[in-house]
């Protein structure tokens, strides 16, 4: 049985909660995983973007931004660039999308205890922490890859066996077999 300390990622990509949000969803994709977690200055977990989370609250952006009115007023016209400016300072953060409600662990947690949560709360990835600051990830792939990682003792426990087995088969002959066995008739 594993724990979270020994089955974890350590080499976390984190975002900032005033990074903007385009920037926080190029780390994924630079980095070929599917959330970021969000920290502040200390180390301390403040919450995770996910992919489903820029997705999400990329559609609730552009309905809001696309204002009737707006368009109407600025056809044929450019924006103020005072405008312009203004809306781009006001653009998501991280803290803006981010889910705070995160399922944690500790570096003690067992790697079965893990599994559970994943699939119960039906997530990707829990967090791992110690005292408050976070130190790992556990994704569903390090689960894979740690179940995979103890594929080839069983495999090679069950190889040796059928070697033994063959190897006894070679020396006795099977039951009903003449193989081995000369005819002892009298006639």
């Amino acid at each position: 049985m594993s724990s979270a300390s020994e089955i974890m990622t350590t080499n976390i990509v984190a975002a900032q909660p005033e990074m903007l949000v385009r920037d926080v969803a190029k780390l994924p994709l630079d980095h070929g995983i599917s959330a970021v977690p969000v920290i502040d200055d200390a180390g301390k977990l403040l919450g995770v973007v996910s992919e489903g989370d820029l997705i999400r609250r990329s559609g609730e952006r552009s309905e809001k931004r696309r204002a009737w009115w707006l368009e109407m007023l600025a056809d044929g016209f450019e924006l103020a660039p005072r405008f312009v400016d203004y809306m781009r300072a006001h653009e998501p953060r991280a803290a803006d999308v981010m889910t705070r409600d995160i399922i944690t662990v500790s570096p003690e947690t067992p790697s079965e205890t893990i599994a559970r949560l994943i699939e119960r709360h039906r997530i990707k990835r829990v967090l791992v922490v110690r005292d408050g600051k976070l130190i790992g990830i556990v994704s569903r792939a390090d689960l894979v890859r740690m179940i995979a990682a103890s594929a080839p003792p069983q495999a090679e426990a069950i190889a040796e066996e059928e070697r033994q087995r063959e190897e006894l088969r070679g020396r006795f002959p099977r039951r009903g077999s003449r193989a081995g066995w000369h005819s002892t008739s009298f006639s």
